[in-house]
């Protein structure tokens, strides 16, 4: 039951003892202090000022005393000081008689207070009243017989009566202190008591306490090394339900979640490591291929200036073809022209030869009809027998010689001039074609112009875009070389991670698993065929 109480209640419970203890001391000490206090005031108030009131006036008595027998002794003008020094100290007495007779406390003071108080008045009006009247009066030896008789007569036993009250008030202050020492001793011995009997319960209860919760402490802080040692192994046990159960239920569950959380850590750095080793080596090859690629795109960039020096040699060619292009269109548009001149001469040749020819059909008929007319007159001649018929005949022979030779040259004229005709219309025909090839030709000579602009255009695009291109490939080989340096820094990065990894992996190694953590941390690991274990680190690490 006690161990179900929490520290605060248990806590409580033993201040409240403690308090009640020290309330109850207390108590008994202030009832202590409160008698020792009453007695002391009874001492002084009883016993102090009474002792007080009565030493001075027994000093004030004696003083008088030795102030009368000087007086009656001394000069006349010394008398009346010493009278009123002697009045004053008789009603400073009296005075200090009336205060001692409000602290009487039992009747034997009483009445030996009564005593004193006659044998006093006594004195005062037998004997000191006398000799101070006698004094004022200036006899001197009546003063001095009152001196040697009553007064030193009565002094004396005023005087007993006087140490009587003093002695019976020493007497009553022994009493009261051998009292107030009993009462001490019983209180002391109560006190005493009371402090062993709190001090033996406190220390009792102080064990019991100091055992109920150090017991746990101790446990908690030897559960805490050991976790600050890596060993998650302990085993605990809760067997209280107060603050000290409570840490240890807290430590208990402290130590199931660091324990998987160091299980997850180490699965995490065994990733870790097989992720920044994988990022090593692929940083590393992309390194070497953004280095062949830099190297690549040197070459290429090389290449494309080269390019663009042939490409701008081409649109060079290219401009000087088409301005020869352009002379040679001019030459056939000047060849065409050519040609159509010559078709027009040519159909103007034809022209006349059809006219030759008509002409020599016209010479050619002549012939004939001269033919015919010669042979006409030869018969005419022969009929009309005027002339010889062997002239005739032989005129004839000629004319009709002459003519036949005229027709035979006009015949073989028509066929030169046929065979001419024939030729002109082969070559006009060919003159013609001629013509159109060239008019084709030109129009193929003005195409390729075109075309060739074309390609004098296309080219001084394709040396702009090269030159982009060119441009280009420059912005990529910075920017290659730029990712080539992050790369580097992504290699040195990962070798850093992966030596962080190596570290976290030796720290994580420091803890000890119990079997559960260590088989759950393993079933996680197991299907992951891309992970290493703690021991694939130690080449590593």
């Amino acid at each position: 039951m006690l161990k179900n109480l929490t520290i605060r209640a248990r806590l409580i419970a033993v201040l409240t003892m403690l308090s009640v203890l020290l309330l109850a001391v207390g108590c008994v000490g202030l009832a202590s202090l409160g008698q020792t206090h009453n007695t002391l005031r009874t001492v002084y108030q009883e016993r102090l000022l009474a002792l007080g009131h009565l030493d001075g006036m027994m000093r004030l008595m004696l003083r008088n005393q030795l102030v009368i027998v000087r007086a009656a002794n001394a000069d006349l003008p010394d008398l009346p000081a010493m009278i009123d020094q002697v009045e004053q100290d008789r009603d400073h007495a009296s005075k200090l008689w009336q205060e001692y007779s409000e602290t009487f406390v039992t009747e034997q003071e009483r009445e030996m207070a009564e005593r004193f108080e006659a044998a006093r008045r006594h004195f005062m009006l037998d004997a000191l009243a006398p000799a101070l009247a006698a004094a004022k009066a200036g006899d001197i030896d009546a003063m001095r017989i009152l001196v040697d008789g009553p007064v030193e007569h009565m002094f004396p036993k005023l005087r007993i009566e006087m140490e009587k009250l003093i002695a019976y008030q020493l007497e009553r202050g022994r009493m009261q202190y051998f009292a107030s020492e009993d009462k001490y001793a019983s209180q002391h011995q109560l006190v005493i008591g009371l402090l062993a009997a709190g001090l033996i319960l406190a220390t009792i209860i102080g064990w019991w306490l100091v055992r109920s919760i150090t017991q746990p402490l101790n446990r908690a802080v030897a559960i805490a090394q050991a976790v600050a040692r890596g060993d998650l192994t302990q085993q605990i046990e809760i067997t209280a339900n107060d603050e000290t159960g409570q840490l240890l239920a807290a430590l208990k569950e402290m130590n199931s979640s660091l324990a998987g959380m160091v299980g997850n850590v180490r699965q995490a750095t065994e990733t870790l490591h097989a992720a920044s080793a994988h990022i090593a080596d692929d940083d590393l090859d992309l390194s070497h291929r953004i280095e062949k690629q830099a190297s690549a795109l040197e070459e290429t960039a090389l290449s494309m200036e080269e390019l663009t020096c042939t490409v701008r040699r081409n649109a060079d060619n290219a401009r000087q073809v088409n301005l020869l292009a352009q002379g040679a269109a001019n030459l056939a548009t000047r060849g065409g022209a050519a040609v159509f001149q010559a078709v027009e001469k040519m159909d103007a040749i034809n022209a006349s030869s059809l006219r030759m020819a008509d002409i020599i059909g016209v010479i050619d008929g002549i012939a004939t009809q001269t033919g015919r007319l010669a042979m006409d007159a030869s018969a005419e001649a022969q009929r009309a027998g005027g002339a010889s018929p062997e002239g005739c005949a032989m005129v004839a022979s000629e004319v009709r010689g002459l003519a036949q030779r005229a027709a035979a040259a006009a015949q073989e004229i028509r066929q030169l001039i046929d065979h001419s005709m024939q030729q002109v219309n082969a070559g006009s025909t060919l003159v013609h074609q001629a013509g159109t090839t060239m008019n084709e030709v030109v129009q193929a000579v003005h195409r390729v112009s075109g075309i060739i602009n074309e390609i004098t255009a296309a080219s001084h695009e394709q040396s702009m875009g090269i030159g982009q291109v060119s441009e280009a490939m420059l912005q990529m080989d910075a920017a290659t070389q730029h990712n080539a340096a992050l790369v580097e820094q992504a290699a040195a990065a990962a070798a850093s991670m992966q030596q962080q990894a190596c570290a976290l992996a030796k720290a994580v190694r420091v803890f000890r698993l119990t079997p559960q953590c260590g088989g759950a941390v393993q079933a996680a690991n197991k299907p992951q065929s891309h992970q290493f274990s703690l021991a694939s680190l130690k080449p590593y690490c």
